[in-house]
C-alpha cells in the first residue's frame, strides 16, 4: 500500500495554443492548482471523451513538482488508474516535464481558467499533434479544496474489544494523519510491549476520489481507502486492517 507505480505514457497529452509564436512569456503561478481534462484533439479532430478520460487531472506545485492522475477504461468499463510525478520547468511559453524515463518540452498557454498544451507529432503517444484543454478546479493551497485535506490528530482507538480514548496517552497522542492535495500520510506511534519505548511506524498513500469514495494506487491498481469522514467532516475514521481484526482511528480535525 506503501508504493505507486509511475505513469510515463499519458503526460504526452500536454500541449499549447497552436497560434503561440513561442515568444509570450507565461506567468507560472497559474499554472499553480488541480488541473481536469475539458477536451482532447487528435491531428485536429475533437475526440470525444469516455467517463475514464473526463477524470484526467493534474497538479503543478510551487516546488517544480507536477502530479498526474490518469484513468484507462477496461473492458468491463471500470477505470484502472495510474499515478505519474515530474519536475517541470518553464522558460517562455516552454515547459519541460522530466522523470526517471526521460523529458519532453511542449508549448502551452492559461487563459480565463483554462490550461492549453499542444504535443507535437515526434512526442506524442499517438504520432501525431494532440491538443488539450484543462479546467482549473482547485486554487493551489486550497485547504477547502477537499474535506479530508488538512491535519487531523488521534482522539479514539478502537477494536473488538474495547474503545480508549488515547489524548492524554504518553506516544499513542502523537498519532496522526496528514493529508494534502494528492497524498495521505498516516503516522502511528506505539509504546514497545518489552522496553515501554515509543516506536513509529508510517504508511503513505496517493489518493484521489471519485463521487464520496477515496481511491489509493498501489501496482498500477486501484483500491479503496478505508477513510470516513463524519461530525460535518470534523471527524475522520480510519479503518484499518491487522491479522487480529480491523482498528478503528478517530481523528479530530486541527
Amino acid at each position: 500500500m506503501r508504493r505507486i507505480l509511475f505513469f510515463m505514457g499519458a503526460v504526452l497529452l500536454f500541449t499549447a495554443c497552436g497560434k503561440d509564436d513561442g515568444k509570450e512569456s507565461v506567468d507560472t503561478s497559474e499554472l499553480l492548482g488541480m488541473w481536469q481534462l475539458e477536451s482532447l484533439i487528435n491531428d485536429g479532430q475533437p475526440k470525444a471523451l469516455n467517463n475514464c478520460e473526463r477524470q484526467w487531472k493534474q497538479e503543478f506545485r510551487e516546488n517544480n513538482q507536477l502530479t498526474f492522475y490518469h484513468f484507462d477504461v477496461q473492458n468491463d468499463g471500470s477505470c484502472k488508474s495510474e499515478v505519474a510525478t515530474y519536475t517541470y520547468q518553464v522558460s517562455g511559453n516552454q515547459i519541460t516535464f522530466s522523470n526517471e524515463k526521460g523529458k519532453m518540452v511542449n508549448t502551452f498557454s492559461v487563459k480565463e481558467g483554462k490550461l492549453t498544451m499542444v504535443t507535437p507529432a515526434s512526442q506524442s503517444r499517438t504520432g501525431k499533434e494532440e491538443i488539450a484543454t484543462y479546467t482549473k478546479i482547485t486554487a493551489n493551497n486550497n485547504a477547502d479544496s477537499d474535506p479530508i485535506i488538512g491535519n487531523w490528530k488521534i482522539r479514539v482507538i478502537q477494536d473488538a474489544s474495547a474503545t480508549v480514548e488515547v489524548t492524554n496517552k504518553p506516544c499513542v497522542k502523537d498519532t496522526y494523519l496528514q493529508a494534502d492535495a494528492t497524498s495521505i500520510l498516516f503516522k502511528l506511534y506505539l509504546p514497545d510491549p518489552k522496553t515501554n519505548e515509543c516506536q513509529s511506524g508510517q504508511e503513505q498513500y496517493q489518493w484521489f476520489r471519485q463521487g464520496d469514495t477515496y481511491y489509493f494506487n498501489q501496482n498500477g491498481q486501484q483500491f479503496k481507502l478505508p477513510i470516513e469522514l463524519r461530525d460535518n467532516n470534523q471527524t475522520l475514521m480510519l479503518d484499518y486492517p491487522t491479522q487480529s481484526g480491523n482498528i478503528k482511528f478517530y481523528f479530530t480535525r486541527g
